[in-house]
């Protein structure tokens, strides 16, 4: 959250909502992220069902327990997409947004990106988020990366009644054939 407080500060503007988290999972999954919040210190409650509706009003009650922390909240992606992106072109970065077909270390030791439109781009430093096309790139590069699409909704919960309602984050894991 500090780098996102920093973040914040730097554009001008909030760039996340600090609304907490309610986490609802099976116990052994709550388990290993309660272990993860008390590694970094984060402030934390570990909720039995019956109390999810306390921190989610109209959540239901399933069986399943949920771990709470005040120290999280919603990214406001169009803000902070534009502050990264600002502070990365006034540091000399270009942005490229392309169909990537390979990738080649140079003689000298940077970085030659092929694109689909034919063009080549070098530089010391690449970073390709290549979305859903990584295990293609992944095994071209030599890398034996277990990747495992994983399917997520997101999903804003509002009261027609409260136009602006505070909710908290949700996260509610699938369970079994629970969506």
């Amino acid at each position: 959250l500090a780098a996102m407080e920093r973040l914040s500060a730097i554009a001008g503007e909030p760039v996340f909502l600090r609304r907490g988290l309610l986490w609802r999972d099976e116990a052994a999954a709550l388990d290993a992220f309660e272990l993860a919040l008390a590694a970094q210190q984060v402030d934390f409650e570990r909720l039995p069902s019956a109390r999810v509706g306390e921190r989610f009003p109209g959540l239901v009650p399933d069986g399943r327990d949920a771990l709470w922390t005040a120290e999280a909240g919603p990214v406001l992606a169009e803000a902070s997409l534009g502050a990264q992106r600002r502070r990365f072109e006034r540091a000399g970065g270009e942005l490229v947004l392309a169909h990537v077909v390979g990738l080649d270390e140079t003689p000298g030791g940077g970085q030659r990106v092929r694109l689909a439109d034919g063009r080549a781009l070098e530089a010391e430093l690449v970073v390709v988020a290549p979305g859903p096309g990584a295990p293609a790139l992944v095994a071209e590069l030599g890398l034996d990366v277990p990747l495992r699409p994983h399917l997520e909704q997101v999903v804003h919960v509002v009261d027609p009644a409260v136009p602006a309602d505070g909710l908290p984050d949700l996260i509610d894991i699938a369970a079994g054939d629970r969506p």
